[in-house]
């Protein structure tokens, strides 16, 4: 399915629904626009609903993006797991969602295979495992 800001909103609006209880979203492969992602990650943040696992598998993620998910972590305390895989995430993007997840206390999944992260990558990833008590499981 390809993804465009209004099936963005429709999405949006379902998660923020006050019965919606979703825990768990995947959009792999969904071929979503930047703006359409962003659309459906600013109303996961805004949803009241217990919201544990995100996947976005095989999207292409740029630098805005990365940037909301950096703050996912601090807006849902609830949130454990987090795939990433086939993102072409980047150095910069990397860094992000990792400052998100530096200390943070709730998150036990995180996957960034498929990534071409590198030497310098895996400075920033192994430096937020060391202030992060709560990841159960890791995939680079």
């Amino acid at each position: 399915m390809s993804f465009g800001e209004k099936e963005a909103i429709m999405l949006a609006d379902f998660i923020k629904h006050e019965n919606c209880n979703i825990e768990e979203l995947e959009l792999n492969e969904a071929d979503i626009e930047f703006k359409a992602l962003e659309i459906i990650l600013n109303g996961i943040v805004d949803s009241e609903a217990f919201f544990k696992r995100l996947s976005l598998s095989k999207n292409i993620l740029d630098g805005n993006i990365c940037e909301k998910l950096r703050d996912f972590p601090k807006k849902l305390n609830s949130f454990e797991s987090l795939c990433l895989s086939h993102c072409e995430i980047g150095a910069a993007g990397l860094r992000l969602i990792c400052e998100g997840l530096y200390g943070q206390s709730t998150i036990k999944y995180l996957d960034l295979s498929w990534n071409n992260v590198i030497s310098q990558d895996m400075e920033i990833i192994l430096e937020m495992l060391k202030n992060n008590r709560s990841l159960e499981k890791l995939l680079i």
